[in-house]
């Protein structure tokens, strides 16, 4: 009995922790995880179309299908329906996912970057209007580093983050862990927010540590290709207009959009199963705050319990600068351009993905094809827009004829003008609309 006993002892305080560590320190599934959205599956799709379609709207066709997706496949189609259907009121991340993987699934995810990329640049009036984080760009930058991306993610985060969970009983049956001599009972650094005060400069240095270690992943871990070819055209481009925020625009992308993002949201990117608690959140954000102030070259001023790290922002700031440079030059990187091999492999297992996210914009489309006629109005040059129009009248997603007059004239109806019966504050008259193109607004040629 008590050998019994003492097997469960070691069972249940031994191979139960470890085992859990092992779960939280072994990759995820990318393909899963990726997948795993109401995109993908068909009774999702199915109650989706039922739920946002009108009874009135065409059967869907597979020749209506074919011909969305080419429609879609132009990125001077794409943007402006991107910020069309947003305005109407749709989730912006879902609209950018659902075109992300059209894209993506049809090996044409550089065209949407790219143009972009050189929309958003056109379009900023100023340096604090370049690259918003509302801007559709930013969005489908979110969508495609999680298709990308996350195997890379995982490989700098896991383990400094799993450090810092069993500090902050994010895991439960790791409590002993924190009497061991070297490992840290807080990475608190606020002495306001400290019990001991005498704990603060040993918390300096923990977080310290595990900035550092998570800097050395970075530059070890080979950086995703795709998102180096972004990162390149997006500094090549910058330079053109504003050389002077070319590193900080790499900067931006790279850790505010992306790495310090996933620092801070972990279940968001497959690091970890649930959400961090509040403790845990917190030693997150300090981590993140470290890495972001390197990633810009920025020493801490208004945070004044921060300046203790500004040591470490010195010491790598240049080797910080360097690994910027390099990761946004993709020229000796011969990965991108993906061979016919390459796209079956990556298609193989979700053929239906990216008929199920046509389905869904085709759905969009149509329940908000008023909303998207004016938007489109609006935003495109008059030749595109009576194109682009028509094309939706042939596929199907537009009433035939339906606004037949200001296709052909390209001029605003008098309903529009005085305002559409129950329509929203937000819309906005003729005049108006003119008048906000006359003062810069870029049109989509």
């Amino acid at each position: 009995l008590v050998a019994i006993l003492a097997l469960v002892l070691i069972f249940v305080l031994v191979v139960i922790p470890r085992h859990k560590k092992n779960a939280y320190l072994t990759p995820p599934k990318y393909e899963l995880f990726v997948t795993k959205n109401k995109f993908m599956e068909r009774a999702n799709i199915e109650a989706m179309l039922i739920a946002s379609s009108p009874t009135t709207a065409p059967g869907l066709k597979r020749k209506m299908l074919v011909n969305l997706e080419k429609f879609l496949l132009q990125p001077n189609r794409a943007y402006p329906i991107l910020q069309a259907l947003t305005k109407a009121g749709l989730a912006r991340d879902d609209v950018s996912s659902a075109l992300s993987y059209i894209y993506f699934y049809s090996n044409e995810s550089r065209t949407l970057l790219n143009y972009g990329i050189q929309k958003e640049i056109v379009l900023a009036t100023e340096e604090s209007t370049l690259f918003r984080e509302d801007s559709p760009l930013a969005a489908l930058w979110q969508s495609y580093i999680r298709l990308v991306g996350i195997p890379y993610l995982w490989h700098v985060l896991s383990g400094t983050l799993y450090n810092i969970a069993q500090v902050s009983g994010h895991f439960k049956n790791m409590e002993e862990n924190r009497s061991a001599m070297l490992t840290p009972k807080s990475y608190e650094v606020d002495k306001n927010k400290l019990q001991v005060a005498d704990e603060y400069f040993i918390n300096i240095l923990h977080l310290k540590l595990a900035a550092q270690s998570t800097f050395n992943k970075l530059k070890q871990v080979p950086f995703p290709s795709e998102l180096k070819w972004f990162l390149q055209t997006i500094r090549e481009k910058t330079s053109i207009n504003y050389p002077e925020l070319a590193n900080g625009v790499v900067a931006n992308f790279v850790f505010l959009r992306y790495i310090c993002l996933a620092i801070t949201t972990p279940s968001a990117f497959g690091i970890w199963k649930k959400p961090p608690n509040a403790e845990t959140l917190r030693f997150l954000v300090l981590l993140s705050k470290v890495l972001q102030n390197l990633g810009f070259g920025v020493e801490f001023e208004k945070e004044g319990y921060m300046k203790e790290l500004n040591d470490f922002i010195v010491l790598n700031r240049d080797t910080m600068n360097i690994w910027l440079e390099r990761i946004s030059d993709a020229e000796d990187d011969q990965n991108w351009s993906y061979t016919s091999e390459d796209l079956e492999t990556r298609v193989a297992g979700n053929e239906g993905i990216k008929d199920n996210c046509v389905k869904w914009i085709y759905s969009q489309m149509w329940s908000h094809r008023q909303v998207i006629k004016r938007e489109l109005e609006k935003k495109m040059e008059k030749e595109l827009f009576v194109e682009a129009y028509k094309e939706m009248e042939e596929i199907g997603v537009v009433k035939a004829g339906e606004s037949s007059d200001s296709v052909s004239g390209h001029t605003v109806s008098a309903t529009e003008k005085s305002g559409r019966v129950g329509g929203s504050s937000d819309e906005i008259d003729g005049d108006k609309m003119e008048s906000e193109q006359s003062e810069g607004e870029e049109l989509y040629i």
